[in-house]
């Protein structure tokens, strides 16, 4: 059974994968599809081939050699059985959460006989479990998709300072992420990562910081704050207006998350206010600008 999957523009541009045939890329879209929510699926060319590119003259074996030479997917056998594994299928996909568990066995470690019949206790070695809501799929990182990094890895049993971990989570974010973040952490829940009006913004080059700053500065009473800013944002940006900054008179523009919420809340309420006064300042220093001078008496 085909599902819907996640999309991402990283994949256009990922490098590695562009070594592969186009049909392979399509090919490599369509594993995503077919395969369950841990990323494996049985591997039987000729039902993928009809299922994934049946108009296609093709030899599906062949494009999928492409695809795991490269590492993008793992071919394995167990009891006689083939399969295949997405790698960093968990990564890049927010399975649904009423999607059936996995009942596919998952690769065996090296040195395991793939001879021995798969026991349901066994667990996985190669990738994590996905488990819906645990964090977001990765979204616009160009290397994200690459099945390799040369992120240096702490030493066995090296403590991580609470800074360096919260900047190995910026890192390995998404923009979309990281901007629904921003936002929920003022007090606003209503925030996806795949909205398509985020995902637009963002690739026109409008800031997490500045699309956090107008959904929390929304207008009392307005019924959709996200979709509010985030039309708000583009529209600034597309007028040429200067991107917020992250400084002391924009402390909302990055929430401090080891303060309240109450908190938080007067922080967005002094940054609105000092918005109005520069704006106010601002139409008070155009106004005296364009001013006719005044008539000479007599």
């Amino acid at each position: 059974m085909s599902r819907a999957r996640n999309l991402k523009p990283g994949f256009f541009k990922n490098d590695i994968l562009a070594e592969c045939d186009p049909l392979a890329r399509i090919l490599f879209q369509g594993l995503w599809c077919v395969a369950d929510r841990e990323g494996r699926l049985e591997y039987r060319p000729k039902r993928l081939k009809a299922e994934i590119l049946p108009y296609d003259d093709c030899d599906v074996v062949a494009l999928t050699k492409q695809l795991a030479d490269r590492g993008f997917v793992e071919l394995y056998e167990i009891a006689g059985e083939q399969y295949l594994q997405v790698i960093n299928f968990g990564k890049h996909q927010n399975p649904h959460i009423k999607e059936s568990a996995s009942a596919l066995p998952a690769p065996l470690p090296q040195g395991v006989d793939s001879k021995e019949k798969p026991t349901e206790h066994r667990t996985s070695t190669v990738q994590e479990p996905c488990k819906n809501g645990s964090r977001p799929a990765d979204s616009l990182s160009l290397d994200s998709l690459n099945p390799l990094t040369d992120s240096p890895l702490p030493l066995s049993g090296e403590p991580r300072s609470d800074d360096a971990q919260r900047t190995d989570r910026r890192e390995s974010e998404s923009a979309a992420g990281y901007t629904c973040r921003l936002i929920k952490a003022a007090g606003i829940p209503r925030a996806n990562p795949g909205n398509p009006n985020l995902i637009a913004a963002l690739s026109e080059g409008v800031t997490p910081e500045n699309l956090a700053y107008y959904v929390i500065n929304a207008p009392p009473g307005t019924a959709n704050p996200f979709a509010y800013g985030i039309a708000a944002a583009r529209n600034e940006h597309a007028k040429g207006a200067t991107p917020i900054t992250t400084g002391p008179k924009h402390a909302t523009a990055k929430p401090n998350h080891r303060l309240s919420a109450v908190e938080r809340v007067r922080l967005a309420n002094e940054r609105s206010e000092q918005r109005e006064r520069e704006l106010a300042e601002t139409d008070f220093r155009v106004i005296e600008h364009h001013a006719p001078p005044l008539a000479a008496d007599g």
